[in-house]
């Protein structure tokens, strides 16, 4: 019978010494989550503040794409009006021809006029196809931050869990 009761104490011993070691391992956590808490308050601050800071630009964005539309539809009028001054060079360029040495230097003014027509079409392009580039890249990069808010959303919430779970567990070794 006495082995058996020294058995139970030494049993008693190792368990009240885990039981010790548990709730010091578990006060620690608890303390470090208060600390994690703080961080991800923070971090969901600053979260916030992205998204807000994005949404701005977006919005920005999306009115100077506006703006460009109106440019479009003023440079499209130029394009038109450009279309048939080249039609007017060539028709001029042709009479200029006819006419010989005399029209000289109106066949010099209706190439000019081809060449700066020409150039303003290549201008046209240009900001179209930059206005469509900056478009496609604010919302890739709307949706990139959308991602990582939902990654960073998500992961808070775990560690708030988990927070909860390692302070019940504290709670139940303090109770024991």
């Amino acid at each position: 019978a006495g082995c058996s009761l020294v058995g139970t104490v030494e049993e008693e011993e190792k368990v009240t010494e885990y039981v010790e070691s548990s709730l010091n391992a578990f006060g620690k956590l608890e303390a470090m989550s208060v600390s994690n808490e703080k961080g991800l308050e923070r971090l969901v601050e600053a979260n916030k503040k992205v998204l807000s800071v994005n949404d701005n630009m977006v919005e920005t964005i999306e009115k100077l794409v506006l703006g460009t539309e109106q440019i479009k539809q003023t440079v499209s009028a130029i394009d038109e009006i450009a279309s048939a001054t080249k039609l007017l060079a060539l028709n001029a360029s042709i009479e200029a021809a006819r006419a010989g040495g005399a029209g000289r230097g109106f066949q010099n003014l209706s190439g000019n006029t081809k060449s700066l027509l020409d150039e303003i079409n290549n201008i046209i392009d240009v900001v179209n196809e930059d206005t469509k580039a900056t478009s496609n890249q604010v919302e890739n990069s709307n949706e990139e931050i959308r991602k990582q808010s939902k990654v960073l959303t998500d992961t808070v919430k775990s560690i708030w869990e988990m927070i909860e779970v390692v302070k019940k567990s504290s709670d139940n070794i303090k109770a024991i």
